[in-house]
């Protein structure tokens, strides 16, 4: 195919969306839309059919700007304002675009890309798509006050986001009229709801808008944005703190403060999520506009910037942990005042303790799992050693070498070819919290012989269960006033 056979150049309506505008343009052509979507995809793109949504979402990953605007007769800019383009570039520097994880990550359901959403009322009016079509909190047209919909009106079956039927307004199934079919229509009938859709409209309205901007073109303009979101989330006190911060996860939390922390060298490690955002104002009555039009007092960011050099040091120094070295899973123990370390906290992943030691004040593992269990006896006994031999060589009890085997068991870190010789044989039902829950204001060696006792439980199964994250966690006595 080459640019002659473009003949009938149509113009794109303001609110129509790129994918929208090649069907109407292959359609007034004659032209098959594989053809042209195999020209003008980009250096990713291999013409497949479901990347058609990223057209829309994030053209520069499927499609070369220069061809298309050469073979459509229009511009670069032209072309870009009928996606979201805008909307990522407002969060993102250029260079970004082009890695399609991100861009997952950061839209995260807030569009549909499985399933071709539309007004019938509009669609009978002129058959063309809208962008906004495509946001799943827009949920109203609010030129007919009706309900967007992704079904066909007579078979009720749901419309992918790309078909040849769609250029004329067709279902793909039953080839009937998309607009003029026998089922009821979707009256909107919940003011709530539609008052909900349209703030989200005027959101994203202002986000898709190349004449707003949200903040200079900078390596930094990420950063400040997560701490404008921490500073909203905390309801815009003079201070900083982490216990205060409202409206998102712990561990999203931590997520944030840990992207500040690393932003210089580790920016592609994590992305904002823009639907949470939005969620977050609307929660809190804050448009995006007056959003990004805050400003952040000094107070704020000097105190956030001594917790983070305060805490820099706090994480989890766990080989296998899930969660190596991060804080996000530490919770802080306040059950027990220990003579040698202080700020003792408690990775929730791999249930290991750690402290500042009061002598060197190093951060260190408050106990031996790492230091005596993980580096010394498992190498002994993936090598085949039995048990008494191992306590015998490094001079420790059996009890306690019971112990460090069935934490190591239990977090999979012996060899395939013996782990079995110490798993449970019994397989415990529910969770294993209930065997525990009511006797965990007793001593370790108290609950150990009870759950012996009650369950029919060697030694060995009874301290592998106890190790189970969520029964140190209530073991310990925490909760999320102990957070950091």
């Amino acid at each position: 195919m080459n640019s002659k056979k473009i003949s009938v150049r149509i113009p794109a309506n303001p609110d129509e969306c790129l994918t929208s505008w090649l069907m109407r343009t292959c359609f007034a052509n004659n032209i098959n839309i594989k053809d042209l979507f195999s020209q003008i995809s980009g250096y990713y793109s291999n013409s497949d059919f479901r990347t058609f949504h990223q057209l829309d979402v994030n053209p520069y990953r499927v499609l070369n700007f220069k061809i298309a605007a050469n073979l459509l007769d229009k511009s670069i800019n032209y072309i870009e304002k009928l996606t979201f383009n805008e909307v990522l570039l407002k969060f993102h520097n250029f260079p970004d675009l082009f890695y399609i994880d991100k861009t997952k990550a950061f839209f995260k359901d807030a569009i549909s890309i499985k399933y071709r959403r539309f007004c019938i009322s509009c669609l009978k009016n002129d058959i063309y798509y809208k962008l906004n079509w495509q946001i799943s909190n827009i949920t109203h047209c609010q030129i007919h006050n009706e309900e967007l919909t992704h079904k066909c009106t007579a078979c009720n079956q749901c419309q992918p986001y790309y078909h040849e039927n769609l250029m004329y307004c067709r279902c793909k199934y039953c080839n009937k009229s998309l607009v003029h079919g026998f089922l009821p229509r979707q009256k909107s009938n919940n003011p709530q709801k539609r008052e909900l859709s349209y703030w989200f409209e005027q959101q994203w309205n202002f986000l898709i808008d190349s004449n707003n901007t949200l903040q200079p073109n900078t390596c930094e303009k990420k950063k400040r944005l997560v701490i404008l979101f921490l500073f909203i989330c905390g309801d815009m006190n003079s201070k900083f703190d982490p216990r205060k911060i409202k409206y998102i996860s712990r561990d999203y939390k931590y997520k944030l403060i840990n992207f500040i922390c690393s932003s210089e060298n580790k920016n592609g490690s994590f992305e904002i999520n823009l639907p949470l955002i939005l969620k977050t104002l609307k929660a809190i009555n804050i448009s995006i506009e007056n959003f990004i039009s805050i400003n952040i007092p000094n107070t704020y960011t000097e105190t956030l910037e001594d917790y983070i050099q305060k805490n820099s040091v706090i994480k989890c120094l766990t080989p296998w942990c899930p969660d190596y070295d991060s804080p996000i899973k530490f919770i802080k123990v306040n059950k027990f005042r220990s003579k040698t370390h202080l700020n003792i906290h408690i990775c929730s992943s791999c249930s290991i303790k750690y402290g500042v030691n009061k002598k060197t004040k190093t951060w260190e593992e408050y106990g031996d799992l790492i230091s005596l269990g993980y580096k010394i006896v498992l190498p002994l006994l993936n090598s085949g050693h039995h048990k008494l031999y191992i306590a015998n060589k490094i001079g420790i009890s059996r009890l306690k070498l019971t112990k460090i085997i069935s934490y190591l068991t239990l977090h999979n870190l012996i060899t395939e070819v013996i782990i079995n010789n110490y798993t449970p044989k019994k397989n415990i039902a529910g969770s294993t919290i209930d065997y525990f829950k009511n006797y965990l204001n007793s001593t370790e060696t108290q609950i150990i012989n009870t759950v012996m006792k009650q369950n029919d439980w060697s030694r060995s199964d009874a301290y592998y269960h106890f190790f189970n994250p969520s029964v140190q966690i209530a073991y310990f006595n925490i909760s999320k006033t102990n957070e950091l």
